[in-house]
């Protein structure tokens, strides 16, 4: 069995390869090859599938399809990307990108879907069967839209799914799925499933009151395939990111009860406003979106123009493409939930509320305003919460009767519809404004004033901002600091005490945080810290060193400078002054030293006689000097012929007086 099913699932892929590649060669025929290359929106060919009216769409199993065409769809598969190249393969569209990210579109509008029901046209039905090809949905509904992606386009695995889809949007231009470029950047299969059921009218008939109607029913799917593959992906701008998804579609229909316009009735089968839509709100130029408890969120940065615009569906004389049904103008319009009197609301009134403000009515907007196919932008959107509703009469009439002598009567029936829906606005930027008490004039972030300021928060109203009041003073212990207050910021009031203030906002819807900090003061010291963001110890030493607190509490460090070459030109001084004292210190000791050794010398020179010579000593005087200079040595053997006693005496005499009065001025000359 399995075998049997692979075989057939091989024979449909060989006959869809045939069909593609004949539609291939349609458009490379028909459409120049260099188009693709500048094109970011390619169609891509697809088979659209029959099945009965109890059949589960089995899609892998049947033969019965034919290829797309724009008469046999309800919408247009495409590809929005940077396209670099479009070939074959295994028989589909093999697409080589140069996007990180690729839209895959379904797109449709009101003509396809909302068909007149008539004989021989087939109109879309609720489908109450929940399976696609053996997946496993909830409620189809009115059609439900299905992608899938592959390695191998054999096993799929579902990326999204939507039921009830053309009753919930009933105008789509976005792309339905983003396929990532960490999917297809080695080559991935993607698969766009559309299922839907349709009827047919065949018989009409009155039974009695009643109109009796008979169907044929039919089961469609419509089946894309295209293969996706990197070819040397570009780095997009940064801004084109958000603008992929940068419309968005709100309101839905509900019926009212009466007249006031209040109600929150859903529209069944019996209800003559069943399976059409009057027309679509859009909001669209908005950079990011989110929810809130509810309530959509439109993030709206600088250069955003975000607008709100109404597409008109239907021929308001002619509703559904009936006769019967057409928009009646109410003359006395009221609205309890916007709390309006009676007032002419004309063929529609668009009634538009800011905030608590009051609401602007604006009547017989469906027949002076509108227009049929196009989007008509209403409002430019300003930061702030806003309500919308569209009230409209609708009135019908209806034959009855008619049986046999009876003759048919004329039925007037009206019913009250409302669109309405609500979201908010708000700015993407984190943007603080102080304004200077007295001359009213803007503080930047780091600056100072003697006067205080106040808060503008008209484009910061849905920002958290936060103010904390430092006190900063001195004592004989240093700098010291003191919280006086820290607390949410309060629009109007007047910051006006001295302190230092540092003021923080964060917007929570992007997460973007900003801080100011402003100084309501004269010290001077606190001005420098304020403005050029320098601790006070760091100020004050460079005070120290010679730089100046100028009066818009900036530092002037010109004097650092001179007080630096002051140093300098004082140190090269000193040692100037100390070399030339060395210089002079040992030039005076070398003056000293040659002028000791000068007398020195001449006194060496004065001591002995110039006329005196050993030769002229006679015999005994030489004993006599060798005796004195050598006491321990030996006396000399004298003859007997010389007395004993004089000698000694003599010598004595004569050695003690002579070199004693020689010898004194010398050992003066020497201690000198």
């Amino acid at each position: 069995m399995k075998a049997e099913q692979r075989f057939t699932k091989l024979h449909i892929k060989a006959m869809k390869a045939l069909l593609i590649a004949a539609a291939l060669l349609m458009v490379f025929a028909c459409v120049p090859q260099r188009a693709f290359a500048d094109s970011s929106i390619v169609e891509v060919i697809g088979w659209v599938y029959e099945f009965d009216k109890n059949g589960n769409y089995e899609i892998s199993d049947s033969s019965n399809y034919v290829p797309s065409r724009h008469d046999n769809t309800y919408g247009t598969c495409s590809v929005q990307a940077k396209i670099a190249d479009i070939t074959e393969q295994d028989g589909i569209m093999s697409i080589g990108v140069k996007s990180r990210s690729v839209g895959l579109c379904y797109s449709y509008g009101n003509e396809g879907l909302y068909v007149t029901d008539e004989y021989g046209t087939w109109a879309l039905a609720d489908d109450n069967g929940k399976t696609v090809d053996g997946m496993k949905l909830d409620k189809i509904g009115k059609g439900a839209i299905i992608v899938q992606s592959s390695w191998d386009g054999w096993d799929w695995q579902t990326e999204f799914t939507e039921t009830d889809n053309f009753e919930k949007t009933p105008y789509r231009a976005d792309p339905v799925f983003y396929a990532d470029a960490e999917q297809f950047g080695g080559g991935c299969y993607y698969r766009i499933i559309v299922a839907y059921k349709e009827q047919n009218l065949t018989d009409e008939k009155q039974v009695l009151w009643f109109d009796i109607k008979d169907y044929d029913y039919r089961k469609k799917a419509e089946v894309y395939e295209l293969y996706l593959y990197d070819a040397g992906i570009e780095e997009e701008p940064q801004e084109n990111t958000t603008t992929e998804k940068s419309t968005e579609y709100l309101g839905s229909t509900l019926k009212a009860d009466g007249p006031g316009y209040v109600g929150e009735n859903g529209i069944d089968e019996k209800d003559p406003h069943y399976g059409w839509e009057l027309g679509q709100f859009s909001i669209s130029g908005f950079s990011a979106s989110s929810d809130e408890d509810g309530t959509p969120v439109f993030i709206r940065n600088e250069g955003d123009q975000v607008t709100l615009s109404f597409r008109l569906l239907q021929d308001i004389d002619k509703l559904n493409g009936k006769d019967s049904l057409r928009i009646e103008a109410d003359r006395k319009g009221t609205d309890t939930y916007f709390g309006i009197g009676e007032t002419d609301f004309g063929r529609g009134a668009l009634i538009v509320r800011k905030g608590d403000g009051e609401p602007a009515i604006y009547s017989g907007f469906l027949e002076a305003n509108a227009r049929k196919d196009t989007d008509m932008q209403i409002l430019t959107l300003e930061e702030g919460d806003y309500e919308i509703a569209l009230n409209y009469k609708v009135k019908e009439e209806k034959s009855s009767g008619g049986f046999f002598f009876i003759r048919p009567t004329t039925t007037t029936n009206e019913y009250y519809y409302t669109i309405f829906f609500h979201f908010s606005v708000r700015s993407g930027a984190c943007e603080i404004v102080p304004l200077e008490t007295g001359t009213n004039r803007e503080l930047p972030n780091r600056s100072f004033t003697e006067t205080g300021f106040t808060l503008d928060l008209t484009k910061s109203r849905y920002l958290n901002v936060n103010v904390k009041r430092v006190m900063i003073t001195k004592d004989e212990d240093g700098w010291s600091s003191d919280i006086l207050f820290d607390g949410p910021a309060q629009e109007g009031a007047v910051y006006s005490e001295e302190g230092f203030y540092t003021i923080t906002a964060k917007n929570s819807y992007t997460g973007e945080e900003a801080m100011t900090k402003i100084y309501v003061g004269t010290d001077a010291f606190i001005k420098a810290h304020v403005v050029t963001g320098r601790t006070i110890d760091d100020i004050e030493e460079l005070v120290a060193s010679g730089a100046t607190i100028n009066d818009d509490g900036t530092l002037d460090l010109s004097g650092i400078e001179v007080m630096k070459q002051a140093k300098a030109r004082k140190r090269t001084t000193a040692i100037v002054l100390a070399i030339v004292a060395a210089v002079v210190l040992a030039a005076a000791a070398v003056v000293v030293f040659f002028i000791g050794n000068k007398k020195k010398r001449s006194a060496e020179e004065e001591e002995p006689d110039d006329d005196f010579q050993v030769d002229d000593l006679s015999e005994e005087d030489l004993e006599d000097a060798e005796s004195v200079e050598n006491p321990d040595a030996e006396p000399i053997e004298e003859s007997a012929e010389k007395e004993p006693e004089e000698a000694p005496e003599d010598v004595s005499s004569t050695e003690e007086k002579e070199p004693k009065e020689e010898e004194k001025p010398k050992e003066e000359k020497e201690n000198e």
